[in-house]
């Protein structure tokens, strides 16, 4: 219950004004109006906090001597980090970015959408009211299941709604709740949404009262002691005695005057806090520090609200002409002393730019940390010579300063486009104070000249991009860039535009360019990449090229004067024309009278030699000329000749040459005028000669000379459509496949027809005569005999039977094998038959039975046809052709050549994709089941094939399973004697 010793309550209508209560006291030597010997005074609230307390209807009180207070919380302003918090499901981090009380504040980040917060246990007592109280700043609108919690305690599920709070502003709650049977304290500080905002926390306190006090920081104000350790471990403010300490609320303000020489206002602290604080809705806007230091800090801003800090300067019309009146004046001259060591960065004036945000997505077309909106205006009667919205008198500074700057700029950093600064519109004077163009940059010492660069631009930090651009879209006519220098030059060289590319570059594969040149001008009649021009001097010069190769035509120059033309048919690569001068073009190296040199004169001729083509022309030693009728003329001895134009004209000797030229890179040629011979040299001198064959660079792989070539399987390598197929030395006698014999005479001349491709390619001879490779396999051979090829591969034995022939010998021969002279002639040679076939050893060079032939043995070495049946009791040799109906041979059968037989004997078969076997039918039916072989052509996995269903009309082939896809196969069937 609530004991009160007097209770007065004046509630009259009607009245022109009620007093509660009326108290007066006069007369006496002390006169009281009115004396409390005990306990608080309230006016204004029924919950006094200190000896006299006024509360008003807002957030602010008026509190004399402030009663004692305890603060449970152990590291309440995190000074020592995040030491006696716990975390759950959040980051905690001490930081100095938000910091309200003391240097650093909490910041607690959500790390997923569970139940977020840090907590501390605190021991309280039983069933005793306590009071919980936070700093909080957030920097987004909070949301979501906890999202609305921000105080919470775990014990009575007390907590605080912070949807509401204000964004980017400290705004402190509380909380009252009673113990009751508890003997702790579970404290929560939520995070707010995941992944949204982050939540930080200063200036927690836990107080058993049933009211908020202050933050207990240690420094709240005269007269109190402290026990504990400021914003660190639970600490206790002791209540001290009576002073002069008030907080005003008035709706009209507060008006102060003074009519004598003191202050108006003084405000006076005792060393143990701050000199003056202000507050708005809870949020201190305005803080004097003792150490003199002035914070201003924002309250919550709304559309139209003032701004932070705003001086307006009264009208002054009285004013000296000749004295400056100076509106705002910061002197900070004065001397700012440290101690020993080095500091990086010392600004007398620091401005920090601000945050600018949006509740939805939102833009500000200008942002400016500081704006100056506008010139100095001209009054009335005045005329401003020079205005300027800013200027910055520098100064002189000191002797041991290395670099002073009047101004310093550093890009910012972080945007898509970075500018250290930028002149929207008007023109840009440097060392000029009238620039006529958007950039003006003039340097001039006091006779008006200067050795130093009037304009310097560098671009050390460029990786990319343009250092130097000037662009214009609008120009007809005149120049966008336009150096000129003007006056006499002095006895150094004068340069009206120097530009130089230096420094080393870190990598080879870059191209580095002194100056890069392109028209790409559309629509014009004529567009020039480069225009040079030099008149009026002793000596004038269009271009000079000091140092390093020039190309035309080309990006990548060999030699000092490159010259390339791609794709042109109408004009040339090198033009050059001089009409007033002997030569059109002369290319000299060497000095003097020494190099080698081409003229191209008025003689119409180009002219190659040595000397001096400049000088006399006796100086000049000629050793080729192209004439303007297409002679060309080699050697010294050559060019006094006086042969028809339109032929060439090369060196010659009697006889043939001897020695070793110097340059024999492709092959000196000299003509032999004593054998009519052209000479060639290659290794050694070789000359032509009247030709002894016809021969033709064919392919004819693993040949010699001599040897007789025959047709073989094998194809060229080489993509030659003259010759696709490869020839190869003969293998066997009368071969029906014999083409010819590789020239000795060509292959030692190198002179054939058509191209040797390959080492492959050899001279064949197929016609004349050339000698030829022979063995005595049939005999000796006799002049007039004809050649065939012998069993010997490559050499020709003399033709004994009707077949083959590759010509005829010039020579006789009766070694075992050597080379005689032949005379080509390729054809099927058929002498006539006149023996009989009876006898013990008969020999025939053709021989044709219609009958029936038996013979004990039996060998062809050329071509025999039998219409009938041919019987050998013991064995049969057949070197050549053997045409038989039907072959019974008792002994054994040899054969040198192939053997073909029908396709009732042998042949292929495809089992369809599939499908499992496959039904062979002969033409016609054999006289006994024939026995039957088959081969696969290609794997077969993991399946097995057999011979099923074999008869005289034909047989199967069994797979055990179906093929995926088509499967060949070669067989044989061959009937066995009964």
């Amino acid at each position: 219950i609530t004991s009160y010793g007097v209770q007065v309550a004046n509630t009259h209508t009607g009245s022109g004004t009620n007093v509660g209560g009326y108290f007066t006291a006069s007369g006496g030597s002390n006169n009281y109006g009115l004396l409390v010997d005990a306990g608080n005074v309230g006016i204004g609230t029924t919950a006094p906090k200190g000896t006299f307390h006024i509360g008003s209807t807002g957030t602010d009180y008026e509190i004399v001597n402030q009663s004692a207070v305890t603060n449970l919380i152990a590291n309440s302003s995190f000074e020592t980090g995040t030491s006696s918090w716990t975390a759950s499901n959040v980051t905690l981090t001490q930081t100095t970015a938000q910091a309200l009380y003391g240097a650093n504040s909490m910041s607690v980040t959500a790390s997923n959408n569970s139940d977020n917060f840090a907590s501390q246990n605190v021991t309280v007592s039983t069933n005793t009211t306590y009071i919980v109280s936070a700093w909080m700043y957030t920097t987004g609108s909070q949301a979501g299941a906890f999202g609305s919690r921000g105080l919470y305690v775990s014990q009575t599920g007390d907590q605080t709604d912070i949807t509401t709070l204000p964004v980017g502003v400290w705004t402190r709650q509380s909380l009252t709740f009673a113990s009751g049977a508890n003997t702790t304290l579970g404290l929560r500080l939520y995070s707010g949404v995941n992944g949204g905002t982050t939540m930080y926390y200063d200036g927690i306190q836990v107080e058993a009262a049933s009211s908020v006090s202050p933050y207990a920081d240690g420094s709240f104000g005269p007269g109190y002691t402290w026990s504990g350790t400021v914003h660190n471990s639970s600490s206790t403010r002791i209540a001290g005695a009576n002073f002069d300490y008030y907080t005003l609320n008035s709706a009209s303000g507060i008006g102060a005057a003074s009519r004598g020489t003191g202050p108006t206002l003084r405000i006076e602290q005792d060393s143990t806090g701050d000199v003056a604080q202000a507050w708005s809705a809870g949020t201190q806007v305005l803080q004097i520090t003792q150490g003199g230091k002035v914070v201003i800090s924002p309250v919550v801003a709304t559309s139209g609200s003032p701004t932070l800090e705003t001086l307006t300067g009264p009208a002054h019309t009285t004013l000296a002409a000749s004295t400056e009146a100076t509106d705002v004046n910061w002197n900070l001259a004065r001397t700012v002393q440290f101690a020993t060591g080095a500091l990086t960065t010392q600004r007398a004036v620091q401005i920090q730019a601000p945050t600018y945000g949006f509740v939805g997505a939102s833009t500000i077309t200008n942002a400016t940390t500081v704006g100056i909106s506008g010139i100095p205006v001209a009054g009335t009667n005045a005329t401003l010579t020079t205005a300027a919205a800013l200027r910055i008198a520098a100064g002189a500074g000191a002797a041991t300063t290395t670099n002073a700057y009047g101004l310093y700029v550093d890009a910012p950093t972080g945007a898509t486009n970075n500018y250290a600064a930028t002149f929207a519109t008007g023109n840009v004077g440097i060392g000029t104070t009238s620039p006529g163009g958007t950039l003006a940059v003039l340097s001039t010492n006091a006779t008006g000249t200067t050795t130093s660069a009037a304009t310097s631009l560098a671009a050390n930090s460029l990786t990319s991009g343009t250092g130097l651009y000037v662009a214009s879209s609008t120009l007809t006519s005149g120049k966008a860039i336009d150096v000129q220098v003007s006056g006499t030059a002095a006895a150094a060289s004068q340069t009206a535009l120097n530009i130089a590319t230096a420094g080393a570059n870190a990598t080879s594969s870059i191209t580095s360019y002194g100056v890069q040149v392109a028209n790409t001008h559309t629509g014009s009649g004529t567009n020039v990449g480069g225009y040079f021009t030099a008149s009026g001097g002793s000596n004038n010069y269009g271009l000079i090229v000091n140092a390093g190769n020039v190309g035309i035509g080309t990006t990548a120059p060999t030699t000092n004067l490159d010259v390339r033309s791609s794709g042109v048919t109408t004009a040339s690569t090198i033009s050059a024309a001089n009409s007033d001068a002997t030569r059109y073009l002369t290319l000299f190296s060497g000095q003097g009278t020494q190099g080698t040199a081409i003229v191209w004169d008025t003689t119409q001729a180009l002219r190659l030699g040595a000397g001096s083509p400049v000088d006399a022309s006796s100086t000049f030693s000629e050793y080729m000329r192209i004439t303007s009728a297409g002679t060309v003329v080699i050697g010294t001895g050559a060019l006094a000749t006086n042969a028809t134009d339109g032929f060439l004209n090369i060196p010659s000797s009697a006889g043939a040459p001897t020695g070793t030229p110097t340059t024999t890179t492709n092959a000196p040629t000299e003509y032999d005028t004593t054998n009519n011979k052209l000479c060639v040299y290659n290794t050694a001198w070789k000359c032509t000669g009247a030709l002894t064959d016809y021969a033709e660079w064919t392919p004819a792989k693993g040949t010699e000379t001599g040897d007789i070539v025959s047709v073989t399987a094998e194809k060229n390598p080489v993509a030659d459509p003259t010759a696709p197929f490869m020839l190869g030395k003969s293998q066997g006698t009368y071969e029906a496949a014999m083409v010819g014999v590789v020239s000795e005479y060509a292959e030692k001349a190198n002179v054939a027809s058509g191209y040797k491709l390959s080492d492959d390619y050899h001279p064949v001879a197929l016609a004349g005569r050339v000698p030829i490779n022979v063995t005595n396999e049939n005999g000796p051979i006799k002049a007039g005999d004809y050649l065939t090829s012998s069993s010997t591969p490559g050499k020709s034995m003399k033709a004994t039977a009707a077949g083959r022939v590759i010509g005829i010998a010039l020579e006789s021969f009766d070694g075992s094998d050597g080379k005689i002279v032949a005379f080509i002639q390729n054809f099927y040679y058929n002498p006539t038959s006149g023996q009989n076939l009876q006898g013990n050893n008969n020999q025939f060079d053709t021989l044709v039975v219609t009958g029936l032939a038996k013979v004990d043995s039996l060998e062809v070495a050329g071509s025999t046809r039998l219409n009938g049946s041919l019987t050998v009791n013991k064995d049969a040799k057949v070197l050549g052709m053997l045409t038989a109906k039907d072959l019974i041979v008792t002994g054994s059968l040899t054969l040198k050549g192939d053997l073909k037989v029908a396709t009732d004997t042998a042949n292929s078969v495809t089992i369809k994709a599939g499908e499992d076997k496959v039904t062979v039918t002969f033409s016609k039916a054999k006289s006994s089941t024939p026995v039957v072989a088959a081969t696969p052509l290609g794997e077969l996995k993991d399946t097995a094939f057999w011979i099923a269903e074999k008869t005289k009309e034909g047989f199967v082939i069994q797979l055990n399973k179906a093929v995926a896809a088509d499967t060949s196969f070669d067989w044989i069937a061959v009937e066995k004697e009964e």
